[in-house]
């Protein structure tokens, strides 16, 4: 295991080390006395995790929690502290553990214990992952729904990035449409912490998915199955609706299901809403002029019946 230490105190840092090294099979890659200069180097060293004074001049440890995340997103944080009034803040950004120093082995071991619990295993079976956007965000896991179990905000998190259809999406972006109200460092600190989140308590297979490069995130698609990707597949081989397109265009129809994500009420899918509304549209009057040019009256009356449903909708 790699550990970064960051702490002020030059005797605080020199204990920590030897406590540590006491313990065993932990690497200290880094000490720091600064944020600055941590945040400079954490990337190349790449720790499993970083153990970072709350208490610091100019940046304090709290304000540095998102900055390295932002960095190495998928690194672990135990906080130290002589005080123990900061472990409310602390745990409402789910570090992984709260030490009051001065730091003894015995507390140590139990942070090391927790770190084994939270860490994903690499022996994990490969799971098939399904989400579906239309009418409501939930996931299946080899068959069957799972509950999320997630704040509300690291939730909405993962339904924007799964609208992003793997593109990298700037922090900033993602700020103004789930935290459009929220003072700039605010709304930084609150990204964070939903990513954080995310990563933590999700399935396996959408965390693994998950990526942050400097400034901005989104999800890897490859190893999910989505409503939302297929339907806009099937929408684009059915540029010309015939008779080798028909059926597409029926597994297409029956995919919308409703409008993105109705049910958990996320403010900023009017505009991605309005596209596919747009292609649904298109698609069952290609479909109905089709079935009536060959004169297949009960397809005209399938695409009519969910073009009638739609517009009553709408």
């Amino acid at each position: 295991m790699r550990a970064v230490l960051i702490d002020d105190e030059h005797y605080a840092l020199q204990g920590l080390k030897m406590r540590l090294d006491e313990i065993g099979g932990i690497e200290v890659v880094g000490s720091f006395k600064n944020g600055k200069q941590a945040l400079e180097n954490i990337e190349e060293l790449r720790p499993d995790i970083v153990f970072l004074d709350i208490e610091m001049p100019t940046i304090s440890g709290i304000e540095l929690f998102s900055q390295i995340l932002d960095i190495v997103n998928d690194v672990k944080i135990v906080f130290t502290t002589a005080f123990t009034q900061y472990a409310v803040d602390a745990f409402e950004l789910n570090a992984l553990d709260y030490i009051v120093k001065p730091v003894e082995t015995e507390r140590l071991l139990k942070t090391m214990e927790r770190f084994k619990v939270v860490k994903p295993s690499a022996t994990k079976g490969v799971q098939k992952t399904e989400v579906n956007c239309f009418r409501k965000l939930s996931v299946i896991v080899d068959g069957a729904e799972v509950n999320l179990g997630l704040r509300k905000k690291s939730e909405e998190l993962l339904a924007y990035l799964i609208c992003a259809e793997g593109e990298f999406v700037s922090k900033e972006k993602i700020m103004e449409a789930l935290w459009p109200e929220a003072e700039k460092d605010k709304a930084a600190n609150n990204l964070y912490v939903a990513f954080y989140n995310l990563k933590r308590y999700g399935v396996d297979t959408l965390t693994e998915s998950l990526e942050s490069a400097r400034g901005k995130m989104r999800m890897n698609p490859e190893q999910i199955v989505c409503d939302l990707y297929e339907f806009k597949k099937l929408v684009r081989l059915c540029g010309s609706v015939n008779g080798e397109t028909i059926g597409t265009a029926r597994k297409a129809v029956e995919l919308f299901r409703g409008a993105l994500f109705e049910e958990n009420y996320y403010d900023w899918t009017a505009l991605p809403q309005a596209e596919l509304d747009v292609g649904y549209l298109e698609l069952l009057e290609k479909a109905v002029a089709y079935c009536k040019r060959i004169d297949d009256a009960a397809g005209m009356r399938y695409f009519e019946k969910k073009k009638e449903k739609f517009e009553s909708i709408g």
